[in-house]
């Protein structure tokens, strides 16, 4: 019968006391020297840390050297490689040895050295990676708080300039109507621009979105020269673009703002090895100095010539994003050595058309009368194209073809057929273009295609002044051999052949009135 613990809370037994010492007349229990007295038991403690310990003689066995029970002469190398488990991650059947010459090691890091020039070109690559990302960083946030700071304190403007409030008022109401109609504008024509200043491992850009959002270009100051001609008005205009600014915005214009986005579809590679991925650029802003003349005339709308163009450089910024889109795409201007490289390649495309001394011109005389309109037009061209001669060009296989537009309109007004792969192409085909006029200059471009859809790669141009054929008594020219050129070398020439058909309009006589035309 098992014994119950006296306390059932700490289920505990009683301690047994310790009955050595009855019958030995002592008082208190003894203890293991025989005496229950403190004052013994603390000398005895003295006297024995006292006692001198004599010497010990230690023997050495001599150590012999096993494996697996089996005894060996000298112990074997760390660095031996002995037995297939050695060379072999399997574990043995029979179990480890515990021996590091049987055991695989670990493959060490052979050639120290390529390691060392490795890192330090890592660690010099890295640095320039994070000292490029730093300079960006901080020059893009200089320049926006710069700009944060111009708008805050209304800086003051220099004696000869002056704000233009007004204006930025006026611009402000015009972009929601007029931006839609730009980006139209630009959708239509800046492919075929473009293709001209494609790099050659992109084979095609087509432009698919296109938006410069709902904030509108910002006239910062204005300078107004007046030592000019009677009827010219020229001014320097201080001008930016942030988007992105909200300042002084009210809450039904910020739920409504838009930030521009375009969205470019590029082609890497030819035929069937290329592949195409879609570019995000967004976050555009640009600063700079344009000179804007304006030539007047006394008929509606009092203006005849638009004239614009950059005194320098403008400064912009832009994030471009190749790849991920707007959620995963990562800015290529972080890059080293990239940011540089696009704003390069995009002051080569601005500079021959917006940079000083090159002017963007606009006739508004010609755009109000209709006569940058093609479906007014009050005569027809027939132009015959036959062939070319031979294309010195450097292009592996041609797919030519001729495309007509008139210099002040830049829009195209027809195109022949293409030739498949050949560098002496046949048309023989007649093409009618509608004209108002033969006071224009006829540009034909000779360009290549792998692809009826795509704008093609311009070869040659060459400009023909109509008036020669307004000069012929029959406005008929025949057996044109018409030279065309890139970047003034020669390419080929082409063979055509021109005849005006005008349609006949009322005659204005000095007086004001008009001559009705014949009935036909």
């Amino acid at each position: 019968m098992e014994e119950e613990p006296i306390s059932p809370d700490t289920n505990e037994f009683p301690q047994v006391p310790d009955f050595r010492s009855f019958g030995k007349h002592q008082d208190g229990f003894a203890t293991e020297i025989g005496s229950s007295d403190a004052d013994q038991i603390r000398l005895a403690i003295e006297a024995s840390q006292r006692k001198p310990v004599e010497g010990v003689a230690f023997t050495t066995r001599p150590l012999v050297h096993t494996i697996a029970g089996y005894s060996i002469t000298r112990p074997l190398p760390d660095d031996s490689r002995i037995g297939w488990t050695s060379f072999s991650s399997i574990v043995n059947p029979g179990g480890a040895l515990k021996i590091l010459a049987t055991e695989k090691k670990h493959e060490k890091a052979e050639g120290w050295l390529d390691d060392v020039t490795t890192g330090i070109l890592g660690f010099i690559i890295g640095s320039l990676f994070l000292i490029s990302f730093y300079k960006i960083s901080s020059r893009r946030f200089q320049n926006c708080a710069t700009d944060d700071i111009h708008r805050a304190i209304n800086q003051v403007s220099i004696e000869t300039s002056e704000k233009a409030e007004w204006l930025n008022r006026f611009l402000h109401k015009f972009w929601l109507i007029f931006e839609p109609v730009l980006s139209t504008y630009v959708i239509e024509n800046l492919d075929t621009y473009i293709v001209d200043y494609l790099p050659g491992f992109l084979d095609s850009v087509r432009l698919n979105t296109f938006t410069l959002g709902s904030k509108p270009v910002c006239v910062e100051k204005v300078h107004t020269f007046y030592q000019t001609e009677p009827n010219t008005v020229c001014m320097d205009w201080t001008v930016s673009f942030t988007p992105n600014d909200t300042v002084g915005m009210t809450r039904e214009e910020l739920d409504n703002k838009k930030n521009p986005k375009i969205v470019l579809h590029i082609r890497l590679g030819k035929g069937l090895m290329g592949t195409a991925f879609p570019v995000l650029v967004e976050d555009m802003s640009f600063r700079g100095r344009m000179r804007v003349k304006l030539e007047l005339m006394t008929q509606m709308p009092h203006i005849k010539i638009v004239e614009a163009c950059f005194m320098e450089k403008p400064v912009f910024d832009y994030v471009l994003k190749p790849l991920g889109g707007d959620t995963f795409g990562f800015d290529v201007n972080n890059i080293p050595g990239l940011q540089s490289f696009v704003r390069d390649q995009a002051h080569a495309i601005l500079g021959p058309m917006l940079y000083y001394p090159n002017v963007f011109s606009f006739d508004a005389e010609k755009f109000f009368s209709g006569e940058l309109d093609i479906s007014r037009a009050n005569g027809v061209l027939a132009i015959t194209v036959h062939s070319c001669t031979k294309i010195n060009t450097s292009d592996a296989s041609l797919h030519p073809f001729i495309r007509f537009y008139l210099n002040e309109a830049q829009q195209e007004l027809e195109k022949t057929s293409i030739c498949e792969n050949t560098r002496i192409p046949h048309w023989n085909e007649t093409k009618f273009l509608l004209l108002h006029d033969l006071k224009s200059i006829l540009a034909m471009e000779l360009r290549t295609t792998n692809n009826l859809k795509k704008a093609g790669k311009r070869l040659a141009k060459a400009h023909f002044d109509l008036k020669d054929v307004e000069n012929t008594a029959d406005l008929e020219l025949n057996n044109l051999s018409i030279p065309m050129l890139r970047h003034g070398k020669h390419i080929t020439d082409l063979n055509a052949d021109m005849k005006y058909f005008p349609v006949s309009t009322p005659i204005k006589k000095e007086d004001g009135t008009f001559i009705e035309p014949e009935a036909s």
